[in-house]
């Protein structure tokens, strides 16, 4: 299946003080006056994606799982529209976590996880990039705030017949999930979940990281 690349992305701010990050995947709009964020896609070929992640996001609301979403069109000009989750990355962020803060970090990624997948569905797009959180410049204590993109989110157990499903970033994605023989399942989020704790300990580049990995016989010594 197809690897979904990190691809280079563009932001602007006009003078209204609205950023718009562009992606070869989407285009995301941040109104800090409403605290909304819209989000749009590139082109027809995303749309299929766009429309389940629209799916998706409902499924996990009408679970009492909050995502953020404010409103959607999933017509002929699908869209979504969240409220404002949280001013960065992870992966921004994680290198300065202090003790206390990569063990909070840790904590409420773990609590989190598990509610999404209490909810039937497994995220299979977990890693830094999509997990927004507030720096605490001061003392490291960086807070959660939310897991983000739900775009190639399954229901457990489904099986991964579709293009979009048999997708993932790599070094997070597990190998099983671009096997369409194989079903979601939530292994595939303890799995990326482990090697961003592991990312938060160290507190390294994903590329160190990788290269221990490969080395290592026994996996990584935490």
């Amino acid at each position: 299946g197809p690897v979904v690349a990190e691809k280079p992305q563009t932001v602007t701010v006009d003078s209204n003080g609205i950023t718009t990050i562009e992606t070869g995947f989407s285009k995301v709009t941040l109104n800090k006056l409403t605290d909304e964020v819209t989000k749009v896609p590139q082109g027809t070929e995303q749309h299929e994606m766009f429309i389940q992640e629209i799916k998706n996001m409902i499924n996990l609301d009408s679970k009492g799982f909050d995502v953020g979403l404010i409103e959607y069109d999933d017509g002929v000009n699908p869209k979504i529209v969240t409220r404002y989750m949280g001013p960065s990355k992870l992966s921004e962020h994680y290198k300065t976590l202090s003790m206390r803060g990569k063990k909070k970090m840790i904590e409420e990624l773990i609590e989190h996880v598990s509610d999404i997948h209490k909810c039937g569905m497994v995220h299979r797009d977990l890693k830094p990039d999509n997990i927004l959180v507030d720096a605490r410049p001061r003392d490291g204590n960086h807070q959660f705030d939310a897991i983000i993109d739900y775009g190639i989110a399954m229901k457990i157990n489904r099986k991964q017949t579709e293009s979009y499903n048999t997708a993932g970033t790599k070094f997070f994605g597990h190998p099983s999930q671009k096997d369409p023989q194989y079903n979601a399942s939530v292994g595939q989020d303890w799995f990326s979940l482990a090697r961003i704790f592991a990312l938060i300990i160290r507190g390294v580049d994903t590329d160190s990281l990788d290269a221990e990995i490969q080395i290592s016989q026994t996996g990584l010594d935490m």
